[in-house]
């Protein structure tokens, strides 16, 4: 069996990102601080509207929720996400300081496809609604995009805000 070197970039991108986000919830309790893990790589699955693989490792988009696909609008939304992120095309992935998991062990984050928010399209283009319950966790609560589809709740901002940023492609 012969493995593709671009499965092994993947892979050791994924076991990057799992050590970071692993790394930065387990020593920065303190909550004065906030920490933005930002990468890039590759579209590697669209698995429903919300819900997509970025180097193989899940992401679930951040305050944002589309039917499930047995749902009336589920495939529409997950087409649309397909679309706007075909599998290969580059995708730039913001996680959320707030919320770095959600309780599937999915990576909770902002994506963008060629520069394009799909949080916030998915959200104007009547496909998705604000998941209301994490406006008063998730960093990205206050930006203009949450506030206008419902997040209304203000989120203490954090200040000594840190950045990590990587390239896999």
């Amino acid at each position: 069996m012969t493995v593709s070197k671009k499965a092994i970039a993947g892979i050791v991108g994924g076991i990057v990102i799992a050590t970071v986000i692993a790394y930065f919830s387990l020593s920065h309790t303190d909550t004065s601080d906030s920490v933005s893990i930002i990468f890039q790589g590759h579209v590697t699955d669209v698995i429903d509207g919300d819900t997509i693989e970025v180097e193989h490792i899940r992401i679930r988009l951040s305050l944002t929720s589309t039917p499930e696909l047995n749902e009336k609008g589920g495939v529409e939304a997950k087409e649309f996400t397909a679309n706007l992120c075909p599998l290969g095309s580059s995708a730039r992935v913001v996680v959320d300081g707030g919320q770095l998991e959600d309780q599937f062990g999915r990576t909770v984050a902002k994506v963008y496809c060629d520069e394009i928010l799909l949080n916030s399209e998915l959200l104007e283009r009547g496909l998705a609604s604000i998941d209301k319950r994490f406006c008063s966790t998730s960093e990205f609560a206050s930006e203009d995009w949450a506030k206008r589809y419902g997040c209304t709740q203000t989120v203490q901002t954090k200040e000594n805000k840190q950045t990590s940023s990587m390239d896999f492609r």
